[in-house]
């Protein structure tokens, strides 16, 4: 029970909570509903496919080894995040989508350039 209850803070602490947060300053309020059911849609496919594939990968490359997968999955989504993703507090959509289409056409050339998530 306490190693469910760990687990289940990491996920909060970690990449848990990034979809759900950034929905909402992400898509244009015209396409917002239907960009987040798909987004909600691929973001739980996902969770479905870690619970399908963990007993028989751990089955096939051991407990340590599964794990292993799931951290460097988690520490290359933690890059992407602290690397890609803007930083949107105190931003409208249209500022947040405005940074994204610079990105986009070059506006941007280097990711030290782009606004990082706050730490």
């Amino acid at each position: 029970a306490a190693a469910v209850v760990a687990a289940a803070a990491a996920a909060l602490r970690g990449m848990g909570p990034v979809p759900w947060l950034i929905l909402a300053e992400l898509f244009p309020t015209d396409v917002r509903g239907a960009a987040s059911s798909i987004a909600i849609a691929v973001n739980w496919s996902c969770s479905f496919l870690v619970c399908l594939f963990f007993e028989p990968l751990e089955e096939a490359i051991t407990p340590q080894g599964t794990f292993g997968v799931f951290c460097a999955l988690s520490v290359a989504c933690f890059a992407f995040v602290m690397v890609l993703v803007p930083e949107t507090k105190g931003k409208s959509v249209d500022e947040v989508l405005a940074e994204l289409s610079a990105c986009r056409s070059g506006g941007i050339r280097t990711a030290r350039e782009v606004p990082l998530v706050a730490r």
